[in-house]
């Protein structure tokens, strides 16, 4: 796909990210016409606990990258747990006439219960669910451009 705003545009919306995803559901979205702003919550239940998640956005540079905070809270057999800080860069690209989109996510804090999570193996089951997203995303930018066409 090529590098140019209604890509970005299209991924502002984090209804659009996390569209089609298995496990996180957008309850609700307040966007901005910049980005910076902009607001989500999502909604996951997994085994037996579930997970809040509050998303910000915080830094929106037009046709290069888009950040946002992630604050996680489980809840497990009624106990809710908060959790650290996960900051989600975007960034874009031009390449070969397409757009390249990719993700980075940094954690500050880091709660003793993730830790015994990452032990288990979570860090890979979180890098196979972020290369599916980027495909759907991808998938949902492209029919979105060629509907526009």
């Amino acid at each position: 796909m090529a590098l140019n705003e209604r890509n970005i545009q299209y991924c502002r919306d984090p209804r659009r990210i996390y569209a089609g995803d298995p496990t996180y559901k957008v309850a609700d979205a307040t966007l901005t016409p910049e980005g910076v702003g902009t607001r989500a919550h999502l909604a996951a239940k997994m085994l037996i606990f579930t997970e809040d998640v509050a998303i910000d956005y915080v830094e929106v540079v037009p046709d290069q990258r888009m950040v946002f905070d992630a604050r996680p809270t489980m809840t497990i057999a009624g106990r809710q747990l908060g959790a650290e800080v996960f900051t989600w860069t975007w960034t874009f690209a031009p390449t070969d006439g397409g757009t390249t989109l990719d993700v980075a996510v940094a954690n500050r804090g880091g709660a003793s219960w993730e830790r015994a999570l990452d032990a288990l193996g979570t860090e890979k089951v979180l890098i196979k669910q972020s290369r599916e997203r980027l495909a759907r995303i991808k998938a949902g930018a492209e029919e979105q451009a060629a509907t526009v066409r």
